[in-house]
């Protein structure tokens, strides 16, 4: 799973507009 978030980051910005993957966004975030 890292490293999709590391080879994706903007990615995840995305989702986290989205709604659910806020969560996957903020677990980035948070390490």
């Amino acid at each position: 799973d890292r490293t999709l978030l590391v080879a994706d980051p903007r990615r995840c910005e995305s989702k986290k507009f989205g709604g659910p993957g806020a969560r996957a966004c903020y677990q980035k975030s948070y390490r």
